[in-house]
């Protein structure tokens, strides 16, 4: 082997480590270390073991290292300035603090968004060179050759393979029971209600990407208790080929709890990995990020497939569901979708695009306290208005109409109004 193949060898592990830690695509970060430390031989990579050229900034807080460095002008003209930068260990920690580096401060991840999670190396590269990585002009001419001319586009068909095709189950919690009890929780929205709007459009976003989903929601007035969920589910998430299972919650506290989490079933390196990547996700967007948990949850415990329950935020915390229906179901679902997939889907509204019906809307409550905002949503659209009791509309026939649903949609009848008529008739009340 060559020098510079010893070195690619010697840090491709590490740079296949920081997909997974930052979603930085590991031929480029290999390509960054080659040109950065001179295959290994610079002095910071020497006596820093910082194999990138990543400054001691204000946000640093680690020892640094005082080096004379090039940087270039408007017009391309190298000139030489003292600079302090970061100091490391070892190569290891230098790799690993390459891929973090993208992500914080805030503002530096909004800089490097297009850098993050690309899976195309000509792309990445060019976005690092706009995005003010380095100051050379030649910066991503000089990456990509690197790339091609050391075939690094090999490493990261790992990443490729881990993006590849998954057959999954995406399931709705909770159900409505015979007696009509909704068994899901409720605050200033209904988890079972809103769960059962944002999975459709789940499913759009990761079919986009390649994967193959079947939502599975519960037969509505079926079961006489709650325990007969899991006898409905199990049996589908474990005869169904499926490569992963996902099951959509919303959590509450009494109002006292806040923000994201995801449950895996522990020890599973997979699971914990699609986990993290859904919260941390969901905490791009403004939710408290509360991490990934193990809890004896049947979905989890009990299913063969890989698996994670996600509790997306707190439906009876009011910061919580502000912030979720000022993102709307669209940007939910896809940060939700991408967090599964890992990374950006690329790609168009998928509600206009592809959820365009073509049935007859109508209008349907099932409480008598939303009889009256019931009627005035079908009286102001101009369209049907159902009880939802198996005789105005029966069963069989619901999936004829597109049903705008009133549920609980508040904490009473006022909220629920107020509420419907947001969403449905489009008032900023």
């Amino acid at each position: 082997m060559t020098e510079q193949e010893l070195f690619i060898d010697k840090i491709k592990d590490g740079a296949i480590a920081g997909w997974h830690e930052g979603k930085i695509l590991p031929s480029v970060t290999i390509a960054q270390a080659c040109l950065e430390s001179g295959w290994g031989k610079s002095e910071l990579a020497k006596n820093a073991c910082n194999l990138f050229g990543i400054k001691a900034k204000d946000d640093w807080k680690g020892e640094k290292y005082l080096v004379k460095t090039a940087e270039y002008d408007k017009n391309n003209k190298k000139f030489y300035i003292d600079a302090y930068f970061r100091k490391y260990r070892n190569w290891q920690e230098s790799l690993i603090d390459h891929a973090k580096f993208f992500h914080n401060p805030t503002w530096r991840k909004e800089n490097y968004k297009n850098v993050i999670g690309e899976t195309d190396y000509k792309k990445a590269c060019k976005a690092l060179q706009s995005a003010g990585y380095a100051t050379s002009q030649k910066y991503a001419n000089q990456l990509i050759g690197l790339i091609e001319m050391y075939k690094l586009y090999q490493h990261d068909e790992i990443v490729k393979k881990g993006l590849s095709e998954m057959r999954i189950f995406l399931s709705v919690g909770h159900s409505i029971l015979k007696n009509g009890l909704n068994t899901s929780a409720s605050g200033f929205v209904n988890e079972y209600f809103y769960n059962k709007e944002l999975a459709p459009l789940i499913k759009k976003y990761l079919e986009k990407a390649g994967h193959k989903v079947d939502v599975i929601i519960c037969p509505e007035k079926k079961f006489n208790t709650k325990y007969e969920e899991s006898t409905y589910k199990l049996p589908i998430a474990n005869n169904g080929n499926y490569n992963l299972v996902v099951e959509l919650h919303l959590n509450a506290s009494n109002g006292s709890g806040n923000g994201s989490e995801v449950f895996f079933y522990k020890g599973d390196n997979t699971g914990k990995k699609i986990a993290s990547g859904v919260v941390n996700k969901l905490s791009e967007l403004g939710f408290k990020n509360r991490g990934v948990k193990n809890a004896s949850l049947y979905m989890i415990n009990d299913t063969k497939p890989t698996a994670i329950l996600i509790e997306s935020f707190f439906c009876d915390n009011k910061h919580d569901v502000d912030l979720a229906k000022n993102l709307g179901f669209e940007k939910m679902a896809k940060v939700i979708a991408e967090g599964i997939h890992g990374s950006k889907i690329e790609g168009g509204n998928v509600k206009t695009d592809n959820m365009v019906s073509n049935k007859n809307k109508c209008v349907m409550y099932y409480k008598d306290g939303n009889e009256i905002t019931a009627k005035f949503i079908a009286q102001q659209l101009g369209i049907p208005c159902f009880k939802d009791n198996n005789k105005d509309l029966p069963n069989d026939q619901h999936d004829k109409w597109d049903i705008l649903y009133i549920g609980d949609l508040g904490k009473d009848k006022i909220d629920t109004a107020k509420e419907a008529c947001k969403k449905f008739l489009g008032w900023k009340i």
